[in-house]
Protein backbone atom coordinates (compact mmCIF):
# COMPACT_ATOMS: atom_id res chain seq x y z
CA UNK A 1 0.00 0.00 0.00
CA UNK A 2 1.41 3.35 -0.84
CA UNK A 3 0.47 6.23 1.24
CA UNK A 4 -0.88 8.52 -1.01
CA UNK A 5 -3.57 5.63 -1.46
CA UNK A 6 -4.27 5.14 2.62
CA UNK A 7 -7.66 5.82 4.18
CA UNK A 8 -7.78 8.34 6.99
CA UNK A 9 -7.90 5.20 9.57
CA UNK A 10 -4.98 3.33 7.86
CA UNK A 11 -2.50 6.64 8.27
CA UNK A 12 -3.98 6.70 11.98
CA UNK A 13 -3.05 3.05 12.91
CA UNK A 14 0.82 3.48 10.99
CA UNK A 15 1.41 6.79 12.78
CA UNK A 16 0.42 4.48 16.57
CA UNK A 17 2.36 1.59 15.31
CA UNK A 18 5.54 3.90 13.99
CA UNK A 19 5.15 5.42 17.83
CA UNK A 20 4.98 2.24 19.56
CA UNK A 21 7.99 1.12 17.58
CA UNK A 22 9.93 4.08 18.40
CA UNK A 23 9.28 3.66 21.90
CA UNK A 24 10.16 0.14 21.81
CA UNK A 25 13.58 1.59 20.81
CA UNK A 26 13.94 4.31 22.93
CA UNK A 27 13.03 1.46 25.83
CA UNK A 28 15.69 -0.45 24.89
CA UNK A 29 18.17 1.93 24.71
CA UNK A 30 17.54 2.78 28.61
CA UNK A 31 17.62 -0.09 29.22
CA UNK A 32 19.93 -2.41 27.87
CA UNK A 33 24.16 -1.65 27.81
CA UNK A 34 25.05 -2.75 24.78
CA UNK A 35 22.36 -0.91 22.80
CA UNK A 36 23.47 2.45 22.68
CA UNK A 37 22.81 5.28 19.96
CA UNK A 38 25.85 5.12 16.89
CA UNK A 39 28.11 7.76 17.11
CA UNK A 40 27.63 10.67 14.25
CA UNK A 41 30.64 10.74 12.10
CA UNK A 42 30.92 13.72 9.90
CA UNK A 43 33.53 13.25 7.28
CA UNK A 44 36.11 15.79 6.75
CA UNK A 45 36.53 18.04 3.90
CA UNK A 46 33.95 20.16 1.86
CA UNK A 47 30.75 19.38 1.75
CA UNK A 48 29.66 17.28 -2.00
CA UNK A 49 27.82 19.59 -3.58
CA UNK A 50 30.47 22.36 -3.60
CA UNK A 51 33.02 20.41 -5.12
CA UNK A 52 33.60 21.16 -8.90
CA UNK A 53 35.80 17.85 -10.36
CA UNK A 54 36.11 17.72 -14.24
CA UNK A 55 35.51 14.43 -15.69
CA UNK A 56 37.83 13.97 -18.66
CA UNK A 57 35.93 12.00 -21.29
CA UNK A 58 37.97 10.23 -24.57
CA UNK A 59 38.09 12.35 -27.62
CA UNK A 60 36.65 15.65 -26.18
CA UNK A 61 36.72 18.69 -27.24
CA UNK A 62 39.03 20.92 -25.09
CA UNK A 63 36.65 24.18 -25.60
CA UNK A 64 33.54 22.81 -25.78
CA UNK A 65 33.81 20.11 -22.84
CA UNK A 66 33.60 22.85 -20.13
CA UNK A 67 30.32 24.27 -21.42
CA UNK A 68 28.75 20.39 -22.34
CA UNK A 69 27.45 19.68 -18.87
CA UNK A 70 25.65 22.46 -18.47
CA UNK A 71 22.05 23.01 -18.78
CA UNK A 72 20.97 24.92 -21.88
CA UNK A 73 17.87 25.80 -23.69
CA UNK A 74 18.89 25.19 -27.20
CA UNK A 75 16.59 26.90 -29.71
CA UNK A 76 16.56 26.74 -33.46
CA UNK A 77 16.50 30.28 -34.94
CA UNK A 78 13.44 32.03 -35.33
CA UNK A 79 12.47 33.42 -38.97
CA UNK A 80 9.90 36.30 -39.39
CA UNK A 81 8.20 36.46 -43.00
CA UNK A 82 8.73 39.82 -44.50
Amino acid sequence: MQLRHARGWELWFRRVRVAGLAAKRFGRWLTEAGFEVPDRVAPDGPIAYTVRAPIPRAGAHPTLEPVSGTTCAWRPPRFTAS
